[in-house]
């Protein structure tokens, strides 16, 4: 049996974290504690995601028309997570909580498909080059949307 203890601390935001990891193979602590450095250096590898396309609005999830939505409106400009929320209700006339929002944003973030700028409490999204790419697929989308 391999026994590993790793401890990290950050001292600046008062972290320490120790893990240990026992295992009879250990080459699976080794493959833990590689990702594990990835992930701290910011390294990662970018996995594509291989996700279905929504073929009509009916069965978009929020998740999907927030996409749609970004693909529409935030190609040039920049609008904060409560313009986005007031975006989402005109054009999808329906309910979307502010925490969702912000939530779906975050993650949009860390895909890449939004940047954001701006201090905690005001942040300020756009698409970026990246997102407008991944999002083109919802272009058949937008023109149901439009016509609708």
């Amino acid at each position: 049996m391999v026994k590993w203890k790793l401890e990290a601390e950050d001292a600046a935001r008062r972290i320490k974290i120790s893990i240990v990891v026992e295992s009879p193979d250990s080459s699976i602590i080794l493959s833990l504690v590689e990702d594990i450095s990835k992930h701290i250096s910011g390294k990662e590898e970018e996995q594509p995601v291989q996700e279905e396309m929504p073929n009509s609005l009916e069965n978009m999830t929020q998740f999907d028309k927030l996409k749609l939505l970004l693909y529409m409106k935030l190609q040039t400009g920049w609008a904060s997570a409560t313009e986005i929320m007031k975006m989402y209700k005109e054009e999808f006339d329906e309910e979307i909580s502010l925490n969702a929002v912000s939530t779906y944003l975050n993650r949009f973030v860390k895909m890449g498909i939004l940047e954001r700028s701006g201090p905690r409490k005001k942040y300020l999204y756009k698409l970026t080059k990246k997102g407008i790419e991944m999002l083109k697929k919802y272009e058949p989308l937008v023109e149901l949307l439009q016509a609708v």
